[in-house]
């Protein structure tokens, strides 16, 4: 095995800057959730959780890395896809380390195992279809623009089965989306 210095430093360089993004993205994470308190009501509780668990952190993770790249991949880098899923594992690491500390009394089912899985599986998944829309042209561009929309989407459906106490069925569709973002990255990522 050879060991390769060059992606070692832009992978370092990716979770340094990730782990940066994180303090801002974290101020303004607040002041969103300030002006959408919890409603009970049925569309009311979907959209919190897909907003507060979901949608605001891939755009503020997307965002920083647009920050930081703008929208080309750095010319350094040899594998755009580990530079991507390096910047965005260290921010939603910070994450978990927040949910720790918020939520450090009350540990739950969700918590413990739906969350972490929504989040691998947001890590995977948007680290992959980031790099196909970076690369992409013309309509692809759109095509994984859209797909990139689906990602908090489909994880903001588990959160509400969780919070509708069909847990079993949240368990078994957050592990099929990390299982579906596995296979993806690997067998499509040469499309």
């Amino acid at each position: 095995m050879q060991y390769e210095n060059k992606n070692f430093t832009f992978t370092f360089t990716a979770i340094i800057k990730g782990i940066t993004w994180f303090f801002p993205s974290l101020l303004i994470f607040i002041l969103v959730l300030l002006f959408f308190p919890v409603s009970y009501k049925p569309f009311n509780y979907y959209f919190y959780y897909f907003l507060k668990d979901h949608f605001l952190l891939c755009v503020l993770a997307a965002g920083g890395y647009f920050v930081f790249h703008g929208f080309s991949h750095p010319h350094q880098v040899q594998n755009p896809f580990l530079n991507l899923f390096s910047f965005f594992a260290a921010f939603f690491s910070f994450i978990a380390i927040k949910d720790f500390f918020v939520y450090k009394s009350e540990y739950n089912f969700y918590l413990l195992f739906i969350l972490p899985l929504l989040r691998l599986f947001t890590v995977l998944i948007l680290s992959f279809l980031m790099e196909k829309f970076i690369d992409a042209l013309g309509p692809e561009k759109i095509l994984f623009g859209v797909l990139m929309f689906f990602v908090p989407v489909s994880a903001g459906f588990v959160s509400f089965f969780y919070n509708l106490n069909l847990s079993a069925l949240a368990f078994l569709l957050s592990f099929a989306l990390f299982a579906g973002a596995v296979a993806a990255s690997y067998f499509l990522k040469d499309l």
